[in-house]
């Protein structure tokens, strides 16, 4: 896939771009139970009524592993000075949005960032918890240091390329669209992933209540193995979509959430009918299953066809290599 490939844009010769190195971050802390909670007026959709893009958007460093797909979230723990200014800025200029601003190992922004929206914050004694979550995509046109130290873009949306008139599900099914068979396809070989994740889990829990003291364990060793190209499945993909539903669609703790998934996301998304809502949700939420390579490049790629098949690349060499682990302890495998 020539366009899975993570667009990069080199970090600007700022103030500010030493400070967002990976080693130098001290902005984000384990998250405990948070004091008080703050209502914050703030989403996809009251963003875009602020204006024309592009638009300013503060950025917020992260590693590149650590990027967010739509429907996903993220706790974080602000409480220096630069940091908490650019939370203000995102809560009472930006309708709470703010960038995931992206850094690879070798010092570059990924060109691709997350839109993320504050979907819920409290004061603690120092500085503030927020709960992020990603709701779209935005390309960053420019990135720029501020008074501040803290990085800012001018940003604009991103969608996917129109592939299709707005067919219901039924009228898709007779005419014998082959997406349909695509999704269906990944509904099938993820069950399947998942059902021989759940016996491999078994049979090591089983091996581990079993083994007794100097008594070693079965384990079996792969040759050149990429650890960080494996996923764990451990839990349904209707759950997962069902998760990132309900993200997409919050608009907070104190406020009642969007009626559905189409009225979250049309703006954000540009999609016309809510299968094709549903689509681009299974697309991004087969790749919240895979490495982080592999979720970065998804955030890059433009076609929910293309992100499907891929989708379903991955998870038919994740069937495979769990089959082959299956066989070598004598599991069945349906």
């Amino acid at each position: 896939m020539t366009s899975s490939h993570v667009m990069l844009l080199p970090l600007l010769a700022t103030p500010t771009a030493g400070l967002l190195v990976p080693s130098t971050w001290t902005w984000m802390q384990p998250c405990v139970t948070p004091r008080r909670s703050q209502q914050i007026v703030a989403g996809l959709n009251e963003w875009l009524k602020l204006g024309d893009e592009p638009r300013e958007l503060g950025l917020l460093p992260f590693s590149i592993e650590e990027a967010l797909l739509p429907g996903e979230t993220k706790e974080v723990h602000l409480y220096e000075a630069r940091f908490l200014k650019l939370f203000t800025d995102a809560t009472q200029k930006q309708a709470g949005c703010l960038g995931q601003l992206l850094i690879t190992p070798g010092g570059n922004a990924a060109a691709i960032s997350p839109l993320l929206v504050v979907d819920e914050s409290r004061r603690r004694d120092v500085g503030v918890w927020a709960r992020l979550k990603c709701v779209a995509r935005v390309r960053l046109v420019e990135i720029q240091g501020t008074d501040y130290d803290f990085a800012q873009a001018i940003a604009e949306l991103i969608f996917d390329a129109y592939e299709g008139s707005a067919w219901t599900q039924e009228e898709r099914c007779a005419e014998g669209d082959e997406s349909i068979d695509l999704e269906a396809q990944i509904y099938s070989v993820y069950e399947s992933c998942f059902n021989m994740q759940q016996k491999l889990k078994a049979k090591n829990s089983a091996n581990a209540t079993g083994a007794k003291d100097g008594e070693d364990m079965d384990i079996v060793e792969w040759g050149h193995e990429v650890r960080e190209e494996q996923s764990i499945i451990a839990e349904s993909l209707a759950h997962i979509l069902s998760r990132h539903r309900e993200v997409l669609c919050s608009k907070g703790p104190d406020a009642p959430p969007e009626d559905s998934l189409m009225a979250a996301v049309k703006s954000g998304w540009n999609v016309t009918d809510s299968d094709e809502a549903e689509r681009q949700l299974l697309s991004f939420a087969v790749f919240s299953l895979l490495s982080p390579a592999q979720r970065a490049q998804a955030l890059a790629v433009r076609s929910t066809q293309e992100r499907l098949q891929a989708g379903l690349a991955r998870l038919l060499d994740q069937q495979k290599r769990l089959a082959a682990m299956c066989a070598l302890i004598g599991l069945e495998v349906s």
